[in-house]
């Protein structure tokens, strides 16, 4: 009798064990559904938390997070890069940088530097240019770079983008954008300051540091590029291909 009722005890204690286990499980749960929010990521790298409340043709409804009640809020999907959702996935919004690129330029006069010509202009949407000089364009992953130029361009060895080294240059601002111009008699080229994009969506150095893939690999998972800032160009970098970079074609 008295080793029976100590294992209904044992039994009544390993329930209350378990159901009180349940119940923290539950209210952990549910305490991280109340926090969770969405992510909107713009192409000026900056981060809204959101709950997403309407994905239209062109716009996106959302109200802030930390004011759901509080209005709606709508921004152009041309303005964001990425959505990323409290329930783990995302969408991704990087057809092309502004209006301007509906159509595309596929030609680009070129400038000269050290034997080699380079566009003067960053790729937009897959095998047409940006508008102007200063437009960033989009970024690529390594392996996506490899067949965005326009018909008659290629993308730039790292040789030849060591080329830039030595040339003369400066540290400007053309219509508001930051950049890199080098300078080949009266001829200048302009590698606007457009950033990278990591991993998960977001842009960082915009407006400080411009970075461009070369055609170069180092390795089977990387991949040589430079970044171009107020000290000109630098020397060989090597990153992984999965980071999004912007595209500086020359003509073959």
């Amino acid at each position: 009798m008295r080793n029976n009722s100590k294992n209904r005890a044992s039994l009544k204690s390993q329930n209350i064990i378990q159901r009180t286990f349940l119940f923290f499980a539950v209210l952990c749960v549910s305490v991280a559904s109340t926090f969770a929010q969405d992510v909107i990521t713009l192409k000026n790298g900056d981060d809204i938390q959101a709950l997403v409340q309407e994905i239209g043709e062109v716009d996106v409804k959302y109200k802030k997070f930390d004011n759901p009640n509080g209005p709606n809020y709508i921004l152009k999907k041309s303005e964001m890069l990425l959505i990323r959702y409290k329930n783990g996935t995302k969408d991704i919004f990087n057809e092309s940088v502004n209006n301007t690129l509906e159509k595309g330029e596929t030609a680009d006069p070129c400038i000269e530097i050290n034997g080699v010509k380079w566009a003067t202009r960053n790729v937009g949407k897959r095998g047409a240019f940006v508008a102007n000089p200063e437009d960033d364009g989009n970024f690529y992953t390594w392996n996506e770079a490899q067949n965005v130029c326009p018909s008659g361009f290629r993308l730039p060895t790292i040789k030849e983008m060591q080329s830039l080294h030595g040339c003369p240059f400066r540290w400007t601002t053309r219509n508001g954008v930051n950049g890199t111009e080098f300078v080949s008699g009266e001829s200048t080229l302009f590698f606007p300051a457009c950033g990278y994009r990591n991993r998960t969506g977001s842009v960082k150095h915009k407006g400080r540091t411009g970075y461009y893939w070369s055609s170069s690999q180092y390795s089977f998972t990387g991949a040589r590029y430079i970044w171009v800032n107020n000290n000109g160009v630098t020397s060989t970098q090597n990153t992984l291909h999965y980071f999004g970079h912007c595209i500086r074609c020359v003509a073959e």
